[in-house]
């Protein structure tokens, strides 16, 4: 009685009443006669409450315990049903038992249960098999429309698509006016599309849309829109996408949807702005916003709008994801290098916290890194940069500027095995073996220098860099002195007016005929191609010279005109200033001379002692300033580099000083230091003449 009395307050809603009634009776000891009824019972109501766990002991109980069949199906079916959601593989276990020994009036339960349970565990061959059974042992049941719906869909499943797409046919078919049967046309275009019929699948699409109250409402606009893009129809996607942004925003995966839309867009070269804001304001943390930027990133990189590709690159890689990271960090390493960015490039690389990537991008790296090195002239970080291993796998490009950067740190050899790379590569080629050429004619190695032109210019004759190294060779003869042999050479080389060739061969012409002796001809040469040579880099040392012609001849005016011409040199205010010391000083014009030395004396170089001893001179003899003068001669004493006889003449005029200034031990020091410094010579006889004039004993 207690038993069947907890049953009656079960189904009164009495829920509490009944588990102390039945916890009483089961209490009384398995002697009782529904006693593995009334645990199955208790179960039950534990497992739909709060306290599953332990109604399923309880029900795990019942199952391994009772020896009747159908009480060990009942907690077998509810153990089932309990994991059907939560554990389906683990649900399967409990129904596949309890269907075996279930009695006849629950088996029609339990094979819809156990089907739904292969279907959501994806063995969707025995869901299939299932479900037939079920259909064809109730073929009146009331739920024979939603087997034959699952059913369906097990089929759609299995990739069995015609069985599927008949079956969902006849749903609708058959019961037009049944829940499943509006929701078929769905799985029907589902189905459609997945044997490849995009096209048909869109119409039952729309048909589904049109539905009220529809179960698949997001999943089917979802579909829909995938369908659009891969027909590539644009319009009917943006209005699919609109009505995704209007009703489906909360929905997950939203997100995925709108980006692949915002990309197609984006691949017509159509506005992805409204999308794109969208993905970055709603789902700013998301992979698809993340993503998105990438397609942004190489969109503007492929226009050559190199900033914004950086920004959109940089927003992806603050994200934690990690799909393209390798690629980005690449592409905006080269971006920076696009822009000119070496110092930004340099810096990020150096660091050396970059993220994996394929073969050909990591590849690339150190290629940028020496290329931006070089472009920032920082030719021993350049020469570092490069595996010169690798060489025979690097453009033709790189190679040559590893050649470029082995000579600017000496390392002559690697240059010269490095030019082996490039054989076969034309110019190039003529190239690395000119800098090699040039890099010894530098350096004085006359002989490997026209080797190295000699090849070039019978390799490569016609070539722009096989004419330089004809020219070469003739600057090679100038140097050793051979005038009129360099002229020879020089003259024989053709080059059209107004090109860099005719600019350097008329450089190199004209400096022969300065060291030639032949200073009217090489003026007037300077005359008539002025222009052309200040424009370039072959005017230097030809202004120089026609500087240092007119400083001979003490021609102030036109020296001033071609030192402010070799001004525009870099490197060559030090002579500049120095020579138009000497000129004014020369002249009588004291002040401005002593402006110019003032200048040298301030920055240091080659010229900085004499420039101490002019303005020693100048403010002893011109502005008697006898402390500012023993400042500037004794510093002359100080320089490691002064000039001997410079510093010997310095002690002379210190020594008169400290003679006018009653000073007698320090003027008579200076004179035996000169005495002591050197035996013969003007200073020798000019220091023993003051000992004597002063009555100095000598030692």
């Amino acid at each position: 009685a207690m038993y069947y009395h907890a049953l009656s307050l079960i189904e009164l809603g009495r829920k509490e009443d009944a588990e102390t009634l039945l916890r009483d009776y089961i209490g009384r000891g398995d002697k009782s006669r529904r006693y593995f009824e009334a645990r199955c019972e208790l179960g039950r109501l534990l497992v739909e409450g709060e306290r599953s766990e332990e109604g399923l002991r309880i029900l795990e109980g019942v199952r391994t315990g009772s020896s009747k069949k159908s009480i060990r199906s009942r907690a077998m079916k509810l153990l089932g049903a309990y994991y059907i959601e939560k554990n389906p593989p683990k649900a399967l276990v409990y129904l596949e038992e309890s269907l075996i020994a279930a009695p006849k009036e629950e088996r029609r339960d339990l094979l819809l249960s156990l089907g739904k349970a292969y279907f959501r565990t994806g063995l969707y061959e025995r869901a299939a098999v299932t479900f037939s059974l079920h259909a064809k042992e109730n073929p009146f049941d009331a739920a024979h429309g939603e087997v034959r719906f699952l059913l369906a869909r097990a089929y759609l499943e299995g990739g069995d698509f015609t069985r599927a797409s008949d079956l969902f046919e006849a749903i609708g078919r058959d019961d037009p006016f049944s829940p499943f049967s509006h929701e078929s046309r769905y799985y029907l275009a589902l189905t459609r599309s997945r044997r490849g019929d995009a096209a048909g699948a869109v119409p039952l699409l729309n048909d589904y849309l049109r539905g009220k109250n529809i179960e698949n409402a997001y999943d089917a606009n979802l579909l829909l829109l995938r369908i659009q893009l891969g027909l590539d129809d644009l319009e009917g996607a943006g209005k699919t996408a609109e009505t995704l942004i209007r009703h489906f925003l909360e929905k997950a995966g939203v997100e995925a949807a709108i980006f692949e839309y915002a990309a197609a867009l984006i691949g017509k070269g159509r506005n992805s702005k409204r999308y794109a804001s969208i993905l970055f304001s709603r789902f700013s943390g998301s992979e698809p916003a993340a993503d998105l930027n990438v397609l942004l990133g190489n969109d503007y990189f492929d226009q050559g709008r190199y900033v914004p590709a950086l920004e959109h690159y940089n927003m992806y890689l603050d994200t934690p994801h990690l799909k393209y990271r390798g690629t980005v960090f690449y592409r905006k390493l080269l971006a920076l290098y696009r822009l000119e960015r070496d110092e930004e490039l340099t810096a990020i690389i150096a660091r050396g916290e970059y993220p994996p990537m394929n073969g050909k991008e990591s590849a690339e790296v150190p290629l940028l890194l020496a290329r931006s090195y070089s472009r920032l002239k920082m030719y021993d970080k350049a020469y570092m940069a490069i595996d010169a291993s690798r060489l025979a796998h690097y453009p033709a490009d790189d190679v040559l500027s590893y050649v470029n950067s082995s000579l600017r740190v000496g390392d002559v050899p690697s240059a010269i095995r490095a030019s082996v790379f490039l054989e076969g590569k034309g110019e190039m080629h003529a190239q690395s073996l000119y800098m090699i050429g040039d890099y010894f004619m530098k350096r004085g190695k006359r002989e490997k220098s026209e080797h190295y032109f000699t090849m070039v210019a019978a390799e490569y004759p016609g070539t722009a860099y096989g004419s330089h190294a004809k020219l070469s060779l003739g600057e090679v003869r100038l140097l050793l002195g051979e005038w009129q042999r360099a002229v020879n050479l020089i003259e024989g080389v053709e080059a059209s007016p107004g090109s860099d060739l005719f600019n350097r061969k008329k450089s190199l012409i004209i400096q022969c005929y300065f060291k030639m002796g032949k200073e009217k001809e090489a003026l007037a040469l300077v005359q008539s191609a002025q222009r052309d040579l200040v424009a370039g880099e072959y005017g230097e040392p030809v202004m120089k010279l026609a500087m240092e012609y007119h400083y001979r001849k003490k021609d102030l005016q036109q020296f001033t005109r071609y030192a402010s011409l070799l001004a525009g040199y870099p490197g060559n205010g030090d002579l500049i200033n120095y020579l138009s010391g000497k000129l004014y000083a020369q002249a009588g014009n004291h002040s401005k001379a002593y402006l110019y030395f003032k200048e040298l004396a301030g920055v240091g170089g080659r010229y900085r002692d004499e420039s101490f001893y002019y303005l020693g001179l100048h403010e002893m003899l011109v502005n008697g300033n006898t402390e500012k003068a023993l400042t500037y001669f004794s510093g002359i004493l100080e320089m490691p580099d002064a000039g001997k006889s410079l510093k010997l003449k310095a002690l002379l005029n210190m020594a008169l000083i400290y003679r006018d200034e009653k000073e007698d031990g320090k003027a008579r020091d200076c004179l035996i230091r000169v005495k002591s410094a050197t035996h013969r010579g003007l200073v020798h006889i000019q220091a023993l003449n003051l000992l004597d004039a002063f009555g100095y004993q000598a030692p």
